[in-house]
């Protein structure tokens, strides 16, 4: 009873605690795209919003290029002004500051907008005219507004100045209202090029931070607009100056809000500079009792000021349904308990007690009595069907052991005789398999008799030869040879398709028919390589079979070496160790599969001079791969033939060098397939 209430209990409770993760889980996906979607929603508007001022300044400056705007004519000035903050809503001053101090502006924070022009000698008294409903401005009455303004001292004029170029200036405080803002101002020229003065647009925070209250959650998180030095620009909830003296900008870790001063702390205490920051950052932040996630992000255009975006958010707006689904739980899980607790005393007596029944007679069966008593054969139930199941198995078995030791008598009299007739097809098979052996013994025996002697190889005039062959099974499917008559050397190398004994014939047919057609004067490379095709296509032929080969042919007689055939790269390597490599791709076909192949053999005459030679392989070299399966590969076969040329006595040695380079690049793996490798070499004159 205790384990299934137990079972009850760990299966709501995992549910419950396995409902809290996905809910954490589903709460840190949630938060990371209302971070990212809120963040991409100012970044947007930061956008839309610091580019009017650069657009508007670069009309202006067109206008005065093209001479259809002049600082002698202030109210046609002003009044390009007004058509353009028309057109692009939201700017709330555009102006204009002369060289000479002089200043033209359109505001538009009264109703209707209003003309500013400024004297362009002291006091530089700034006057303000209304506007009608054209916009047209009204000259009287006309109100002072500033004096003492000489615009050449204001920042957005002189940081023009300085940077020659477009430049966004430093936020500071607005004239008259004292008012934060920033201004986009450009020098303007005219046509001529001469400096005329700085024409200017201004943007407040104010907007930013309105923009700010506009978005979804404002009311739940914080959002704001930080400089690098931390000073805030724009926020949801925080003045931007000191409350105090009404100018003071105020810095992220002196705000009257306590989550913003503790974003700076905890900025501090995790040393993350705003200066450095270069993409978005996240982070978790605890306020006594309350978690926040905060993220900050620079902004991603390269052309507006270095300002970083905060958007923070509360996670109890997300944990309110968690709480509540885990209240949830825990009242199921009590009900559980007591549903499980009255079931489990119900239906104990009802399923249980049969099921002890059982078990005694299971027992009573094990020790030999095929008459235990089942009670619960009357039940009509699934304990009934199981009492009647187990009452027939057991006279089952009861029947099974009366009859065992005939069975197995009969049994043992089967399995005798099975074994004497395994033991026959044993002896049979190992007949067969030394039989096989012996035959593909012999053949390669043949292999290696038809092969050239060392003997051979040292009388040929003029050309010191090494030479290797390796078989990947009994019987191996490469083929070589080095052939001398008359006065000429004729020296082959080719690769039959796949390794074994079919293979092995068919190099034994291609071995026969060269030293034929040299034995016959065949000399000519085309005509040679024409007949030992046809040879070959119709002995394939009348086998069935599918083998073909590669095969290279080199005919070699004072110094001059003939090549044809297509075969793997001949690397010719000269006396100083460098490698040229031959493609012989062009130079013959596969044998074996055409019938003809005249057209497309050809050849390559090689100057072979001394100290130079020739390295002719199998790809069982190059295409050997270690333990992790890279191929042994060309490159590292010339790089080995290089290093041993000029240091080398003999060209035995640079074999013996590359041979064991193979075997211990396979790292003890026996070979996939045939290696073959030949390695001449002129002698020198002295030699």
């Amino acid at each position: 009873m205790l384990p299934t209430t137990a079972l009850v209990l760990i299966a709501v409770g995992l549910a419950g605690y396995l409902s809290f993760q996905s809910g954490q889980v589903a709460i840190s996906s949630v938060v990371a795209q209302l971070r990212d979607e809120l963040n991409a929603r100012i970044q947007q508007h930061l956008d839309s919003y610091l580019a009017m001022p650069p657009h508007l300044n670069h009309q202006t400056a067109q206008a005065f290029k093209m001479g259809l705007l002049s600082t002698d004519k202030p109210f046609a000035l002003t009044q390009h002004f007004a058509t353009q903050i028309q057109e692009k809503q939201g700017i709330p001053y555009i102006y204009f500051g002369k060289n000479n101090g002089q200043f033209f502006g359109i505001n538009t924070d009264t109703t209707p907008l209003s003309y500013e022009l400024a004297s362009d000698s002291y006091p530089f008294t700034v006057e303000s005219y209304n506007s009608d409903d054209a916009l047209n401005p009204i000259l009287s009455p006309k109100k002072q507004i500033l004096v003492d303004f000489d615009s050449r001292q204001r920042p957005w004029y002189q940081a023009a100045v300085r940077a020659n170029k477009p430049v966004w200036s430093e936020i500071y405080s607005f004239l008259p209202k004292q008012e934060l803002g920033i201004t986009h101002s450009q020098s303007i020229f005219s046509n001529t090029g001469e400096f005329l003065g700085v024409a200017g647009v201004d943007l407040t925070l104010s907007q930013i931070s309105q923009f700010l209250r506009t978005l979804d959650l404002y009311t739940h998180g914080e959002m704001f607009i930080i400089e690098p030095n931390g000073a805030i620009i724009a926020s949801t909830t925080q003045a931007l100056t000191n409350a105090k003296t009404g100018e003071e900008r105020l810095f992220l870790g002196q705000s009257d809000n306590a989550l913003l001063r503790h974003i700076a702390e905890q900025l501090a205490q995790d040393n993350i500079l705003l200066s450095a920051l270069k993409t978005s950052t996240q982070l978790d932040i605890n306020l006594g009792q309350e978690k926040y996630f905060l993220q900050l992000s620079p902004l991603e255009n390269p052309n507006l000021p270095r300002w970083i975006i905060g958007v923070v958010l509360p996670e109890d707006i997300f944990m309110a349904t968690i709480h509540r689904n885990t209240y949830l739980t825990l009242w199921i899980w009590g009900f559980a308990l007591i549903l499980s607790l009255i079931l489990t005393g119900v239906f104990s007596r009802r399923i249980i007690k049969p099921i002890d029944y059982l078990k005694s007679a299971v027992q009573a069966l094990a020790n030999g009595n095929w008459s235990q008593p089942l009670p619960a054969l009357r039940r009509q139930d699934e304990i009934g069907d199981l009492a009647r199941s187990f009452h027939s198995m057991a006279e089952q078995l009861k029947n099974v052991f009366d009859t065992l030791e005939t069975r197995v008598a009969e049994r043992t009299l089967e399995l005798a005789q099975a074994n004497q007739e395994i033991n026959l097809l044993n002896q049979q098979l190992k007949a067969e398999n030394m039989r096989m052996s012996t035959e593909l013994a012999i053949t390669r025996e043949i292999q290696h008799m038809v092969l050239p002697r060392l003997e051979e190889l040292e009388q040929v005039a003029e050309l010191e030869i090494a030479v290797f062959m390796e078989a990947a099974t009994e019987v191996g499917g490469d083929y070589y040879d080095v052939l001398q008559h008359q006065n000429y050397v004729k020296i082959g190398i080719g690769d039959v398709t796949g390794h074994g004994l079919e293979s092995g014939v068919l190099m034994l047919m291609v071995q026969t028919a060269i030293r034929t057609l040299q034995m016959s004067n065949i000399n000519d490379p085309k005509l040679f390589l024409s007949i030992l095709n046809q040879v070959i296509y119709r002995n394939v032929q009348r086998m069935n079979s599918d083998k073909n080969l590669t095969l290279s042919v080199l005919d070699y007689a004072d110094g001059k070496v003939l090549l044809s055939g297509q075969h793997e790269i001949v690397l010719w390597v000269k006396d100083n160790g460098e490698i040229e490599r031959i493609d012989t791709f062009e130079l013959g076909f596969i044998l074996g599969i055409e019938p003809d192949i005249g057209a497309w053999v050809n050849q390559r005459e090689i100057d072979l001079k001394a100290g130079e030679g020739l390295v002719l392989y199998t790809d069982g070299i190059t295409e050997a791969r270690n333990l992790e399966k890279q191929l042994y590969g060309i490159e590292r076969l010339c790089r080995l033939i290089t290093q041993y040329w000029t240091t080398s006595r003999h060209v035995e040695q640079i074999k013996q060098a590359i041979i064991d380079d193979l075997y211990q690049y396979l790292e003890g793996q026996p070979l996939k397939d045939d290696v073959t490798l030949i390695i001449l070499k002129r002698c020198a004159m002295s030699d």
